[in-house]
């Protein structure tokens, strides 16, 4: 378990989707671990206007450490 506030999310871009500022750029840092790294969404515009919308897609990872993943996000 993580203390809190050890680990940072700060939004470094926004998208303009369906009228809404959704972040698809996000700094992650966890200092404790070495952990300092971007998540870039591969598809922005990615917006599902379902009955809970929400933005979904694939997220590239970069800086101290380097991979792929998938990011949800709800409440925007």
């Amino acid at each position: 378990p993580l203390e809190p506030g050890v680990l940072t999310a700060e939004p470094l871009a926004v998208a303009s989707i369906a009228g809404r500022n959704v972040p698809v750029d996000w700094r992650l840092t966890l200092p404790g671990r070495g952990l300092d790294v971007t998540l870039s969404a591969l598809n922005p515009n990615a917006w599902m206007s379902t009955s809970v919308p929400y933005w979904e897609g694939p997220v590239t990872v970069s800086g101290s450490h380097s991979g792929r993943g998938y990011l949800e996000m709800t409440g925007y």
